[in-house]
């Protein structure tokens, strides 16, 4: 919430420098949210590197759901669930943030991994036009668009405002 306030130094001031002692989930979590929040402040290396190693930190092994880790949507089934579609998503939130022409592809994975949530697809879509803007831009105006039709359906405010002014 801190990065959405626009407070990334108080976000990574409040994570801490060292992941927190728990199940490994939470550690990934941790991961993911000083990626977002270095990406924020404009720490570019230290955002790819902690979002490197939440990505090596997920189970190799199969899931419960049968299959390799990296092709399934759950990597921990239980309480605390790591969804692959989210790194994704967040990986790709945070090069958009950096202003990073790569956040096409992680993007457009967690997009194919069909999130459940609208404000995910949303945010999900938006990202997308942000980030095509300057290579593709008729396929940024349709992501632009299905970002701004699902903000009206569910009555975001956050959805548009991450596109920019209309």
């Amino acid at each position: 919430m801190l990065v959405e306030a626009g407070e990334p130094a108080a976000a990574l001031t409040l994570l801490g420098g060292e992941p927190p002692d728990g199940p490994s989930a939470a550690v990934v979590r941790w991961q993911i949210a000083r990626g977002l929040a270095n990406a924020a402040a404009g720490h570019p290396e230290a955002a790819r590197e902690a979002f490197g190693r939440a990505e090596r930190s997920l189970p190799h092994e199969a899931s419960s759901q049968g299959g390799p880790a990296s092709g399934v949507d759950r990597a921990w089934p239980g309480p605390l669930v790591i969804e692959l579609a989210d790194l994704h998503r967040q990986r790709g939130e945070a090069l958009v943030a950096l202003h990073d022409p790569s956040a096409v592809t992680p993007l457009r994975e967690a997009l194919a991994a069909a999130p459940r949530s609208a404000r995910h697809r949303g945010a999900l879509h938006a990202d997308l036009a942000v980030a095509l803007a300057g290579n593709d831009p008729d396929d940024a105006a349709e992501h632009a668009r299905e970002a701004r039709a699902i903000a009206v359906r569910i009555g975001s405010t956050r959805i548009p405002a991450r596109l920019g002014p209309p």
